[in-house]
């Protein structure tokens, strides 16, 4: 589950490089010194690439999904389909805090769904692009309430 909702709300709108030598792509050729800037939301819905890219789909990445191998959880690297995952940008150029990043939130949703019961009671805000790292674009209200204590 956790795997998922980067390619839909991707945490950084644009990825920007400067070309460091001439470089070809597909019939283009980008200039050594030009800024080249890919945007995370366009790419990582891109049907050429996925399956029902709008779709929440957990199970696309899980042993024997679809795109199971887009990319190794256990390293700092891309899996088989590398480049098609750009929510932490890619290569040698890889947010080196991924991997912290899903341990934290694994271990936080973890502890919450142990011991809390957990409603959603306000909409889900759609995502707000107007800040370089994406948040909601309103309110997110849960009611939790804590789950007795197993004896």
């Amino acid at each position: 589950v956790f795997w998922e909702p980067p390619p839909l709300s991707p945490p950084l709108i644009l990825l920007i490089r400067k070309a460091l030598v001439d470089r070809a792509v597909g019939a283009f050729t980008i200039p050594k010194g030009d800024v080249v800037m890919v945007c995370m939301p366009a790419a990582n819905k891109d049907p050429a690439h996925w399956s029902e890219p709008e779709a929440f789909r957990p199970e696309r990445f899980a042993p024997g999904g679809a795109e199971a191998d887009t990319w190794s959880s256990r390293t700092v690297e891309h899996g088989a389909n590398s480049g098609q995952m750009l929510s932490f940008g890619g290569g040698h150029h890889m947010c080196t805090g991924r991997r912290f990043g899903f341990l934290q939130v694994s271990t936080i949703w973890s502890i919450l769904l142990r011991d809390f019961d957990l409603e959603l009671i306000s909409p889900v805000p759609e995502p707000k692009y107007n800040d370089m790292v994406v948040g909601p674009a309103g309110p997110v209200q849960v009611r939790y309430k804590r789950k007795p204590k197993k004896a």
